[in-house]
């Protein structure tokens, strides 16, 4: 049974978006945990028009959610509404998402005198150095830094400066979803691969950083390793500013192998697109705690990313649950389809694998212990202050 809702304490979420994306997945997940665990209210802030699709989805759960304007443009003018909507709302404690929502969660935090959590969610350096600076002043005047991951952590350290011991590493959880009955199939047909053809795909924006000129290149190499079984089909879930370039690359190969590469852009059926992959493979050049790969481990698939920070930290306690996943070279798409293609040879080990991965993430990245450990962080913060 619910407590009374004044009784609650309410916990402002500063974002700088709510499109696609895995740190707005995980703030949908965290607004999602505190409401089920009845001691802390969630309400979000988000700071320009990309709100859908978590926006709608916050709605559709009857968060209180709050979206600039769209005639307030200047920073100042949203650092403005932000700090009077904050005062609106009495809350009892400010957490800023990613570096935009840092800057603007800790000025409020400021101008309103509330205690404020930063974060940083990636292993990421190569900011804006305004924006970097910034974020470094209010992760250093924070309460407490939350990241989701030991490379995360370090970047914090060495590229923005924050030593201090206020720092929390809380991995991401993964929302465990079926996929629709029959969902494979249909979706196999969509896009024109057959059963008999081997599915390899990933799910990502199309952004620089996860580079889908490199997913490209491990293909043309792949079968370049086996011209006489060249059944591989290759699928990039995901939309976003390198949507040209991909489309540029393709025109320049030949017909016959543009046509096993599929771009289909968004989806909203993550889940069934999953279900159609044989095999998940993740090409960025940093991370920090890659939700993609996660949750293609929760439904079973074997996986192969990239040798990075980020990537890296994912496997960090897989020892007991025996190998749930490949570390391929970041550097040279030959080698990483070189062991792309061993791992293809050997339907004994990627069936173990798939089977290894699921129970690691069902058991280690749960909702249950994200909620409990933010909970923990926040009632630090609130004794901290009385």
């Amino acid at each position: 049974m619910r407590s009374p809702e004044n009784s609650i304490p309410r916990v402002g979420i500063v974002t700088g978006q709510l499109s696609h994306g895995g740190a707005e997945r995980q703030l949908y997940l965290l607004a999602q945990g505190m409401a089920l665990s009845d001691k802390f209210t969630p309400v979000v802030y988000c700071l320009s028009q990309e709100s859908n699709p978590y926006g709608s989805m916050l709605s559709a759960q009857h968060f209180e959610w709050h979206v600039v304007p769209k005639d307030i443009r200047s920073k100042f003018g949203k650092l403005s509404w932000l700090v009077k909507e904050i005062q609106k709302s009495r809350l009892s404690i400010l957490y800023g998402i990613l570096n935009v929502g840092n800057v603007y969660a800790g000025a409020a935090a400021r101008c309103t005198k509330t205690p404020y959590i930063g974060s940083i969610r990636s292993s990421n350096s190569e900011f804006p150095l305004i924006l970097k600076t910034l974020s470094s002043i209010s992760c250093k005047r924070a309460d407490y830094v939350i990241t989701n991951s030991n490379s995360a952590k370090q970047s914090l350290q060495d590229s923005f400066g924050v030593r201090h011991d206020r720092v929390r590493i809380i991995p991401n959880a993964v929302s465990i979803m079926n996929p629709k009955p029959a969902a494979r199939v249909k979706i196999r047909k969509a896009w024109g691969i057959t059963d008999n053809e081997l599915l390899i795909g990933t799910v990502a924006l199309l952004k620089p950083e996860k580079r889908p000129g490199f997913y490209i290149d491990i293909y043309l190499h792949l079968i370049k390793l086996s011209p006489a079984e060249n059944k591989f089909q290759f699928v990039w879930v995901g939309e976003g500013k390198e949507r040209r370039t991909v489309e540029k690359l393709l025109t320049g190969l030949p017909k016959s192998i543009r046509q096993n590469i599929h771009f289909p852009g968004e989806r909203d059926d993550i889940t069934d697109c999953l279900s159609a992959f044989d095999v998940f493979i993740l090409s960025s050049a940093y991370e920090g705690s890659p939700n993609a790969l996660l949750e293609a481990m929760s439904v079973g698939l074997p996986c192969v990313a990239t040798d990075v920070k980020g990537t890296q930290d994912v496997f960090h306690w897989a020892i007991p649950y025996g190998e749930v996943g490949m570390l391929a070279d970041p550097q040279d798409p030959e080698r990483f389809a070189q062991d792309l293609m061993e791992l293809l040879r050997d339907p004994q080990r990627m069936k173990r694998m798939g089977k290894n991965a699921k129970r690691y993430v069902t058991e280690k990245f749960t909702l249950e212990k994200m909620i409990g450990a933010y909970i923990e962080v926040f009632y630090e913060v609130l004794s901290s202050k009385k």
